[in-house]
């Protein structure tokens, strides 16, 4: 399933390139602009398609897990967390290990969600956060955004 929806999207994507290269080509001929503005044009509307593409590509997700380690850097602390059981992302997180953290941001404009300080490392965990990706296969989860964000120990 999770193919199909990158197949969509790819092929909504390429539909939305081919709209605006017809809108370029079109604006071209009528205003008679040589070819090094249409490859000009034409760039900065992949630029615009692949922006779109990549900015809405971060989703929320939700897992259960084991935390791993904690860690701190400047402006960022978190776990380490070995994802479980995955109710709500991509499928091939289950068994990779995933940083869930927040970072120092404006609480006005980036609201804060929870890390619940009494986590040990062992303790079995839930994550609600919002899911990042720099390449596919590559995932983090930042916990700034939403205050429903957490990292919080199961009881079980």
């Amino acid at each position: 399933m999770i193919g199909g929806i990158k197949i969509s999207l790819h092929s909504a994507l390429f539909q939305q390139a081919e709209h605006i290269r017809g809108f370029i080509c079109q604006y071209s001929a009528d205003t008679i602009v040589g070819p090094d503005v249409k490859t000009y044009l034409l760039l900065i509307s992949l630029l615009v398609v692949l922006y779109i593409f990549y900015s809405a590509s971060a989703n929320d997700t939700s897992f259960d897990g084991h935390a791993l380690e904690h860690f701190q850097d400047v402006g960022a602390w978190g776990s380490i967390v070995s994802v479980g059981n995955v109710t709500k992302g991509p499928a091939d997180m289950a068994g990779m290990n995933i940083s869930v953290y927040m970072t120092s941001a404006n609480p006005d404009e980036y609201p804060p969600g929870f890390i619940d300080p009494d986590i040990a490392v062992g303790d079995h965990v839930s994550v609600y956060g919002s899911l990042q990706t720099t390449a596919p296969g590559d995932y983090h989860v930042l916990l700034v955004g939403s205050k429903n964000y957490y990292l919080k120990r199961d009881l079980i």
